[in-house]
């Protein structure tokens, strides 16, 4: 008797063959050195993007205090408030807006007469 195949496995094997021949082989090239200097310098670039990112962790993990009042050593006069109102500084900016606006109204009329 000769060894036959299932027709299954005979499929599967002409499959593979179809798709070995389909496929291109593809000649490996050499690996490029780089030169000695460029490495030395992506390493120093490396070596402070890490420095940088470790200060970065460091700052977003610190623990800050919710606290409001000063550290030791401060005076409460010369601490900036805890919380500035947003709207703080759009209030001053009309007054002088303000001011500015009737300064020039009284010059343009002139000095008065007592």
């Amino acid at each position: 008797m000769k060894d036959q195949l299932s027709l299954k496995n005979r499929k599967k094997q002409r499959k593979e063959i179809r798709s070995a021949q389909k496929i291109p082989v593809i000649q490996e090239a050499a690996p490029v050195r780089t030169p000695k200097k460029i490495m030395q310098k992506r390493k120093e670039l490396m070596d402070s993007f890490t420095r940088h990112m470790k200060i970065k962790k460091a700052r977003h993990n610190t623990k800050n205090s919710k606290r409001t009042t000063p550290g030791i050593g401060i005076t409460t006069t010369d601490a900036q408030p805890a919380h500035t109102h947003i709207e703080g500084a759009r209030w001053i900016k009309t007054t002088i807006k303000q001011n500015l606006a009737q300064q020039k109204i009284l010059n343009r009329n002139g000095p008065r007469k007592k």
